[in-house]
């Protein structure tokens, strides 16, 4: 095991090392022609340092990339493609070097064939790499219609989401689940890059799951691994989307629950579904029948702009921090586990996102957020608070979402929610909140959205 993840760890500079013979053997090609002319003769001495650092680079890229084929998930014909491509072009440029230095006795023109040889396969091998990474069509996909008919190239039909006049007529998967799954799930889940051998293509491959197990266990999420993987904390390593990609938000979560928990079927409509007001919202709201509910108005606050120092040393602290949009001073705050809150001091005012989804905050700490003044959006998921924690937090104004799902309030913490003048959408499944207390809380709140879910039973170790 310590071995194999050794082997990942280097693996996974194979995109880093890759781009060291690019550079270098493309530019000993450009020396190469540039020798030619007087001006730049002096170039010409450089051409075999270059391409010998080339060839080394190649080859160590060639290293690098048989270990981090071992991570899986690739589409074995591409990969045996890129892998042999990627030998011959180490090869080949082997080959050019030696015969530059005058090493092998051939005519001058066999150096130059090596060379437009070694030219050749290093764009052709970094396009398949390419493929491998980003799918076979990354690099004609945007190509104008006629461009691609012109060239041969096969013109796909657009897959665009299906216009829902009616809400009833809307299918769950096809309409609703299937377009959250290509949206931010596709790019690494289908026929050339299939990360865990798991397809998200189609239905049957959304079932049928991969190496880690069931990807949907009709009627219990908690043994869904699909269900499993986005609810993870967003610093957990097997969260999904990965680093870098857009997770489905709070709502998507929440309708891929309600359609695992009604189960999982194919070709159910709306209209044949037992389904909850809330439920109804959120799903008319995805299929676009409904503007989004976000936090759309910011508060009516003037705050001075986080200057990049600032920014770069809180995001040394485990925070991932950046403004919510272009020109806005307002901040969106990420954090996993073991953060220091008083490392936001010096921007509290410009916070208006906060996600702490299982960083394990503790009531304590959520006195610091209480210093907050400006925060819409807070996210709590699976902490360890309770209703002493929520207490602190009843003098944020502006406080509008809140997600408690997975902590440890009961009906208590509902008459401290109570005293937020804005809130307007709260989390509860798997609380010990009790449906009487928020129907209580709701004759006080009316236009407050609670969502609840259906609760499910936690898995036995």
């Amino acid at each position: 095991m310590i071995l194999t993840d050794i082997v990942l760890f280097f693996g996974r500079f194979h995109p880093l090392v890759v781009h060291l013979p690019i550079g270098f053997l493309m530019l000993a090609g450009i020396m190469e022609i540039a020798g030619r002319y007087p001006k730049y003769k002096m170039l010409e001495a450089a051409v075999p340092f270059t391409l010998l650092l080339g060839t080394i680079s190649a080859l160590v890229a060639c290293i690098f990339g048989f270990m981090l084929a071992n991570d899986g998930g690739y589409n074995q014909d591409a990969l045996d493609l890129h892998q042999t491509s990627g030998i011959i072009l180490t090869a080949v440029a082997a080959i050019a070097y030696l015969l530059k230095i005058g090493i092998i006795s051939v005519p001058q023109t066999a150096y130059y064939s090596s060379l437009v040889v070694t030219m050749a396969l290093l764009m052709g091998t970094g396009h398949l790499g390419g493929n491998l990474t980003h799918g076979a069509t990354y690099l004609t996909q945007h190509l104008p219609d006629p461009v691609k008919r012109i060239a041969g190239i096969e013109v796909k039909e657009k897959k665009e989401r299906r216009q829902i006049a009616n809400l009833d007529s809307a299918l769950v998967f096809e309409d609703v689940v299937q377009p959250m799954l290509d949206l931010r799930c596709i790019s690494c889940h289908n026929t050339d890059k299939m990360k865990g051998e798991l397809l998200l293509t189609t239905y049957d491959e959304v079932v049928k799951g991969g190496e880690s197990g069931s990807t949907i266990v009709a009627g219990d999420p908690v043994k869904s691994e699909l269900f499993h993987r986005i609810t993870l904390s967003h610093s957990d390593d097997d969260f999904m989307p990965p680093d870098g990609k857009t997770p489905l938000t709070d709502d998507q979560v929440e309708i891929i629950k309600w359609w695992i928990e009604t189960g999982a079927e194919e070709n159910k409509a709306m209209a044949e579904m037992e389904t909850p007001e809330e439920m109804l919202k959120l799903v008319a709201v995805e299929v676009g029948l409904e503007p989004a509910q976000g936090t759309t108005v910011l508060p009516a606050v003037e705050v001075a702009e986080v200057d990049t120092e600032t920014l770069d040393k809180i995001n040394g602290t485990g925070f991932y921090v950046a403004p919510i949009a272009e020109n806005i001073a307002f901040l969106d705050v990420r954090g996993s586990k073991e953060v220091d809150l008083d490392a936001l001091s010096d921007v509290k005012d410009q916070i208006l996102w906060l996600n702490l989804a299982g960083a394990d905050v503790s009531d304590e700490q959520l006195e610091t957020i209480a210093s907050f003044p400006n925060l819409m959006r807070l996210r709590l998921e699976r902490n360890p608070v309770g209703d002493a924690g929520i207490a602190h937090i009843t003098n944020l104004q502006y406080l509008e979402y809140l997600n408690l799902y997975g902590t440890e309030v009961t009906d208590e913490c509902l008459q401290h929610i109570a005293k937020l003048p804005k809130i307007k959408k709260l989390y509860l499944w798997q609380t010990k909140v009790t449906d009487e207390a928020i129907k209580t809380l709701k004759e006080n709140k009316p236009d407050l959205e609670v969502i609840k879910g259906l609760e499910v039973p936690t898995l036995q170790s």
